[in-house]
C-alpha cells in the first residue's frame, strides 16, 4: 500500500514538475518576444501629432494680433514644448518593427523644421521691429507650412498603408486624425499673406 502511495506522489510530483517547467517556458517566451511593436508605433505618432499640434498653435499665437503676451513669453512656451516632447528613443533590448522605424523616421524629420524655427525666433528676440522683414524671410525659410504639411501629409499616407496590411487599426486610426488635421491647417496657412505676417510680427517685437 505504501509502495502504490509512494508511486502515486512521485508521478504526481513529476507531473507538476513538468507542468512548472511548461509553464517557466512560456514565462520566458513571452518575454524574451518584442514588447508590443505595433502600439510603440501608434505611441510614437500619437506623441508626434500631439507635438505638432501644441507648436502650430505656438506658431499661430505668435504671429496673432490679438495676442498680448510678449517675445520672450513666447520663446518660453516655444522652448517648453520642445522639452515637453522629446524625440522618441530606441530601445537597445527591443527589435523594432518596420512601423516603428517609420514613425521613428517621420518625427526625426518633421521636428527639424521646429527646431530651426526655434532657433530663428531665438536670434531675432532682442531685436526691435526694424529687423520683422527679415525674420519673416528666414521664418519662412525655416518653416514653409504649407510644404511642410503636404510632405507630412504624403509620409502618413505611406505609413497608414503599411499599418492597414499590418492589421494595425489602432495607427490606422490615430494617422487618420492626425491627416484630418493636417487638410484643415492646409487651408488654414494658404490664406496667410506675408503682409499679414509682417504686420503681426511688427507688433510682437515692441511688446517686451
Amino acid at each position: 500500500m505504501e509502495m502504490l502511495f509512494a508511486y502515486k506522489e512521485a508521478t504526481m510530483n513529476k507531473y507538476f514538475l513538468k507542468y512548472k517547467f511548461v509553464y517557466l517556458f512560456k514565462i520566458l517566451f513571452i518575454i524574451s518576444m518584442p514588447q508590443n511593436t505595433i502600439a510603440h508605433a501608434h505611441d510614437i505618432i500619437n506623441q508626434f501629432g500631439r507635438f505638432i499640434q501644441e507648436m502650430v498653435n505656438n506658431v499661430d499665437t505668435f504671429l496673432s494680433k490679438k495676442d498680448k503676451n510678449s517675445y520672450w513669453q513666447h520663446m518660453q512656451i516655444i522652448d517648453q514644448t520642445m522639452n515637453r516632447h522629446p524625440l522618441p528613443i530606441r530601445s537597445a533590448f527591443q527589435s523594432e518593427s518596420e512601423l516603428e522605424k517609420e514613425a521613428t523616421s517621420i518625427a526625426q524629420d518633421f521636428r527639424k523644421p521646429f527646431i530651426e524655427t526655434q532657433g530663428v525666433l531665438q536670434k531675432y528676440r532682442d531685436k526691435n521691429k526694424g529687423f520683422a522683414g527679415n525674420l519673416v524671410k528666414e521664418l519662412r525659410a525655416a518653416l514653409p507650412l504649407g510644404q511642410l504639411f503636404l510632405k507630412l501629409k504624403t509620409r502618413l499616407m505611406y505609413l497608414k498603408e503599411k499599418a492597414i496590411r499590418q492589421n494595425d487599426i489602432e495607427l490606422v486610426k490615430t494617422i487618420k486624425r492626425f491627416i484630418a488635421y493636417i487638410d484643415k491647417k492646409i487651408i488654414v496657412w494658404s490664406k496667410k499673406r506675408p503682409l499679414d505676417l509682417f504686420s503681426a510680427l511688427c507688433r510682437r517685437m515692441e511688446l517686451r
